[in-house]
């Protein structure tokens, strides 16, 4: 799982408008994970609840490595066993906070 330390400063808002522009291309939900000093994107199946690596070629399009996120059925990684949804928010449909580092209301 790649750790994105600046995804943290990413207004709520504007990472749910780049994510979910992106998810439109492979049926799943690409979400953020807020965890104290840890922030990573992760897709999530919605008909399931279970999430997934987010893909490397997608990863290193995403960190500038490369210039095409390459095709979307590539996206999609290893499953997350250890993510639980019950231990987290969803602060918005593409976000989640650890339910101790939640951000305040209308942040």
């Amino acid at each position: 799982m790649s750790e994105w330390p600046s995804l943290t400063a990413i207004p709520t808002g504007t990472i749910s408008s780049a994510l979910s522009a992106l998810s439109q291309f492979c049926g799943l939900r690409i979400v953020r994970f807020r965890d104290l000093d840890t922030t990573f994107l992760a897709f999530e199946d919605p008909e399931t609840g279970r999430f997934y690596e987010v893909g490397h070629g997608l990863s290193r399009w995403l960190d500038g490595q490369k210039k095409s996120p390459g095709s979307p059925s590539s996206w999609v990684g290893d499953p997350l066993h250890e993510l639980r949804p019950g231990d987290f928010n969803e602060t918005s449909p593409h976000d989640y906070t650890r339910h101790d580092t939640a951000e305040p209301a209308g942040a």
